[in-house]
């Protein structure tokens, strides 16, 4: 995660956030318990996103 997530709390979050959904399958791999917390508070899985094309979010 980006430095600039140890500011503060908020800031803790949104980077968090940030790299939950930008690089799901390297925080999960580092952080198992943390990802699988935001999968159940986001209700949903990025990993899930990998390897679809443009065309397949239009359908």
């Amino acid at each position: 995660m980006n430095e600039y997530g140890a500011i503060n709390e908020v800031e803790y979050f949104a980077v968090l956030t940030e790299t939950f959904i930008e690089k799901p399958v390297e925080l999960k791999q580092e952080t198992p318990e943390l990802f699988n917390l935001l999968v159940s508070y986001f209700r949903f899985d990025p990993r899930d996103w990998l390897g679809r094309t443009v065309q397949n979010w239009q359908t």
